[in-house]
């Protein structure tokens, strides 16, 4: 008994249907500036940055033991590390959501046409600005970095790319709007 493997009709039309709509996504992309661009990617870095560790804190010798950590039998000098990653806090949270609003806006922008428009034009420094204020750098400033005998703690290197990517987007982001207008000259 032999199956048919001739394809279906709904898939070919879900199929055209995907390639169009990435044709019309890559044509608006290449419209961009490298200041949307850079809000884009910034704000998709950040995004996938909430999902990997921005805190780390490492143990060695007799500390991780008396914890419970590492070694063998107790017998072992120790070696324990824990992380936290973004979404540990309210500050990835943050982050996810108004950089991932960010990206909606620009992979959708018909989704803002009914917000008014002095309001939508500052949307996108809105949403990045609160998502680097209220994301990486509220958390820079509340968690410490410390290292002594046997320990370490602070910021992971996934953070500092969070940290950066936001910044770009904020950046870019006010740039676009305040930065490309010239100041208006008194006559």
């Amino acid at each position: 008994m032999t199956a048919c493997l001739a394809p279906r009709p709904e898939a070919d039309k879900s199929d055209e249907m995907e390639d169009l709509i990435m044709n019309e996504f890559k044509e608006r992309m290449a419209k961009w500036s490298i200041q949307e661009k850079t809000i884009f990617f910034g704000s998709c870095l950040l995004v996938l940055c909430t999902l990997l560790p921005w805190y780390s804190v490492s143990w060695t010798g007799p500390a991780a033991r008396l914890m419970g950590w590492g070694g063998s039998g107790g017998a072992g000098p120790g070696n324990a590390s824990e992380s936290w990653i973004g979404l540990s806090g309210w500050n990835g949270w943050m982050a996810l959501i108004l950089g991932g609003a960010l990206v909606v806006l620009h992979v959708a922008p018909q989704v803002a046409t009914s917000i008014q428009k002095p309001l939508r034009d500052l949307l996108p420094v809105i949403l990045a600005g609160g998502a680097f204020v209220l994301g990486p750098l509220v958390f820079l400033l509340r968690v410490q970095s410390a290292g002594g005998a046997g320990y370490s703690a602070g910021p992971h290197f996934f953070f500092w790319i969070a940290f950066l990517a936001a910044l770009a987007a904020a950046g870019c982001a006010a740039w676009n709007k305040f930065g490309n207008n010239p100041a208006p000259t008194e006559s």
